[in-house]
């Protein structure tokens, strides 16, 4: 099994690689601006920038927010570059409206990206379809694809549990990555040291919902 030491390495370099995602925008407080229809090839409406914090302690990469040391002014630079093309690249291959945006924590133990693109969500199966994992002999499979709420989510467990092993309830998953559909726009987000409820909070606090509705 893996170390708690070598999975913390892992995250940080990992927190530390999506640094390398993300853009230049303001932070805007209350409801977002939204893009119309005007110029788009969908009739979706979509966020015109994304949150500098998000639930869960998460901060923009670029938001100047991070200590200097995890995202420099060259660093934000090259963020802007990468998230650009990325958006663009989005656009071009859903044929809609698209943003994303790079977060980690000071502490460097969560990071991950939300990207929204003006398009009705599809299939969403990352890992492929769920199985029974008693199929193959396990407890429970190292991917999980679960429903939360009004999303889907696909659970990185690392590794699987052979049957008659005990499943640890209070285990957080090691990457969670989750897709909802709302406002005719696709929302989807993928963290490491998340857990996939602030995931799913995530998203509804970007589609502008409540959770509690």
């Amino acid at each position: 099994m893996t170390s708690a030491s070598s999975s913390r390495t892992a995250v940080t370099g990992i927190a530390a690689g999506v640094l390398l995602l993300g853009g230049l925008g303001g932070f805007a407080i209350g409801l977002p601006e939204w893009i119309d229809d005007g110029g788009s090839t969908t009739s979706a409406a979509i966020p015109t920038e994304l949150p500098d914090v998000l639930p869960g302690g998460l901060v923009a990469s670029d938001s100047g927010k991070l200590p200097a040391e995890m995202a420099t002014e060259e660093d934000i630079a090259r963020i802007a570059e990468v998230r650009e093309s990325a958006a663009e690249g989005l656009s071009g291959l859903f044929e809609g409206d698209a943003i994303i945006r790079s977060y980690a924590s000071v502490d460097r133990a969560k990071a991950g990206f939300v990207m929204v693109v003006a398009v009705e969500p599809g299939l969403f199966v990352p890992q492929g379809p769920p199985v029974d994992p008693a199929i193959s002999g396990m407890a429970r499979d190292a991917f999980e694809l679960i429903r939360i709420d009004d999303a889907i989510c696909d659970l990185n467990w690392g590794q699987p549990v052979p049957a008659g092993q005990p499943i640890d309830e209070a285990a957080e998953p090691a990457a969670v990555r989750c897709q909802l559909g709302a406002n005719g726009a696709t929302y989807e987000a993928n963290f490491i040291g998340v857990p996939a409820e602030t995931v799913v909070e995530i998203l509804h606090t970007i589609a502008g919902e409540s959770q509690d509705q």
